[in-house]
């Protein structure tokens, strides 16, 4: 049975130029005791949790692709990551919605995971328009 934490969302994030940006925390609590006490089904600092949304971004000028990875932490970009790192080629100022999917089967200690987005050739910053995304277990 799997547990899914509350739904995270920001809007209207700016990027960095070309270094990676943290863009969304996605928090959770650890345990079943802890999601009995709460009321809210979260994932498992245990491990075998997944982080799954979207992304609405704006790529900024000079922009050719953008790189979006999730890590384990709140708001960091140096967390270990979790999967790989999912690359869109997107054009200077164009719009894409972007599907997120990472497995993490590793526990995570740090009890969060972190969505960032890196530009690659930004000579200015993009804006994530609107991110959505949540965290399930898979045990």
């Amino acid at each position: 049975m799997s547990n899914l934490s509350t739904p995270q969302s920001a809007t209207a994030v700016a990027t960095n130029v070309s270094t990676e940006t943290a863009i969304l925390t996605i928090p959770f609590s650890s345990g079943a005791t802890a999601n009995a006490l709460l009321g809210i089904p979260v994932a498992s600092a245990a491990g075998k949790n997944v982080v799954l949304g979207s992304m609405n971004i704006t790529a900024g000028t000079g922009t050719t692709a953008v790189v979006v990875k999730c890590r384990q932490g709140a708001g960091t970009v140096t967390g270990t990551q979790v999967g790989p790192s999912k690359t869109v080629t997107l054009a200077a100022t164009a719009t894409a919605e972007i599907p997120l999917a990472f497995q993490d089967t590793a526990p995570n200690s740090a009890e969060a995971y972190t969505i960032t987005v890196t530009q690659t050739g930004g000579t200015a910053a993009g804006t994530v328009n609107a991110i959505t995304a949540y965290t399930s277990d898979y045990s």
